[in-house]
């Protein structure tokens, strides 16, 4: 890399400072070659407007910080001719984790993005009466970052939660926040499982997702855990039926109070066979 090209890449004082000592070169180089001509006036005059233009140009470049090809920091620079800094959306439903047919309206969504970088950024959201919420925008820094989200309902006899999890640069997360009532105890729950770990769809398609809450007996508990997962994969109904939309694979995590998580993964390829209907409910007496 030139030096100039090394003074504008640089950041904050040592930017500065490398256009400065590239400008004091270029002064020196100019004063050379002005001593080699005998310093004539008519011709060190053109160096020195010469001289001034470069000048100018390392100023207006190391201000404005140009990300050009192999600058590998700051907002606007890219690397190795890669994207620069992403975004990503978080999408997701505030449901009832004793009946998650309930929706919660007016729960206040708060995500903190944490790219990656050193620098953090708060969104804030309120779901609206379906329960869903949207948040656009949320930085995921060149790949993927982690954010933290905190869901705070307007009715008090209802538990908050706080969630921490990835987004990538691109995509669409989904999240699925399972609230309790302030009277059951989350204390309870010792881990989490999945009744069918690894799922595979064709789009259009549906499948029952069933995480699963249990305590230290391994017992089953009368709650659904919240999930987070890719949502340009496709979409999780309130009673937990994931309705696959794109082909791809991915995770869907289930979280609970006290850090308990567990993570399942998810196909949707136009190769896997349909999943036929349930049969029919017979309302016909059984003989005893």
């Amino acid at each position: 890399m030139a030096a100039s090209e090394r003074a504008i890449c640089a950041s904050g004082p040592e930017r500065n400072g490398a256009v400065m000592k590239e400008m004091a070169g270029v002064r020196a180089q100019q004063e050379r070659e002005d001593r080699g001509v005998g310093a004539h006036p008519e011709q060190s005059s053109p160096r020195i407007w010469l001289w001034l233009l470069r000048a100018g140009f390392l100023l207006v470049a190391g201000a404005l910080g140009w990300g050009l090809a192999g600058c590998g920091s700051g907002t606007r620079a890219f690397s190795g001719g890669g994207f620069p800094i992403g975004k990503s959306i978080v999408v997701g439903r505030a449901v009832s984790a004793e009946n998650p047919t309930v929706v919660f309206a007016g729960v206040r969504i708060v995500l903190t993005a944490l790219p990656g970088d050193g620098s953090s950024q708060r969104l804030e959201t309120v779901t609206n009466a379906q329960g869903e919420f949207r948040l656009e925008d949320v930085p995921t820094g060149q790949t993927e970052g982690v954010v933290q989200l905190s869901a705070i309902p307007a009715d008090p006899n209802v538990r908050a939660q706080s969630l921490s999890f990835r987004v990538t640069n691109g995509r669409k997360r989904g999240v699925f926040l399972s609230l309790p009532r302030v009277t059951f105890d989350v204390s309870r729950a010792r881990f989490l499982t999945f009744a069918n770990p690894s799922v595979a769809l064709p789009p259009g398609d549906t499948v029952r997702i069933s995480a699963q809450v249990r305590d230290q007996n391994g017992a089953l508990l009368p709650v659904l855990p919240s999930l987070v997962y890719d949502a340009d994969l496709g979409t999780i109904g309130g009673d937990g039926t994931f309705f696959g939309i794109n082909e791809g694979s991915g995770n869907i995590t289930a979280f609970w109070y006290n850090d308990l998580s567990a993570v399942a993964t998810v196909r949707v390829d136009s190769s896997v066979p349909s999943r036929p209907p349930p049969p029919p409910i017979s309302l016909e007496p059984v003989a005893p």
